[in-house]
């Protein structure tokens, strides 16, 4: 199975924009992952949300929270979080060229690679 992209965008440089698709550069499907097994039947356990004051919860009747207390909340709904998305994410601006000792090692943890995708150059949509 083809590896999808994890992100599909533009790279801009200046008034030149390339379509670009970005890909995990380190697969991980070679990893063992165990899944929780009831020894007594066998199967597959399932998480489902629980309240411990409700019982179970419908999962899409859940909403993020931020912890500012001990037990209290800021809750956001979907609404919220597209209010503050940032107005373009399918564009990056190429604003200078640093060398490799300008770079902190934290961004070297999940490497990446670009890959150009359809025509181009071509004039990015904002």
């Amino acid at each position: 199975m083809a590896q999808r992209p994890s992100w599909k965008g533009f790279l801009r440089l200046s008034l030149v924009a390339c379509p670009v698709q970005l890909f995990n550069a380190v697969s991980r499907q070679e990893d063992i992952s165990f899944h929780l097994i009831n020894p007594d039947t066998n199967n597959r356990i399932q998480m489902k949300p629980h309240d411990p004051d409700v019982g179970e919860v419908e999962r899409s009747h859940l909403v993020h929270g931020f912890a500012i207390g001990k037990n209290k909340y800021v809750t956001l709904t979907k609404d919220d979080l597209d209010k503050v998305a940032l107005p373009s994410s399918k564009a990056i601006e190429v604003e200078r060229f640093v060398g490799p000792d300008e770079i902190d090692p934290i961004y070297y943890d999940h490497p990446t690679t670009w890959c150009p995708t359809g025509k181009w150059p071509r004039k990015p949509t904002s």
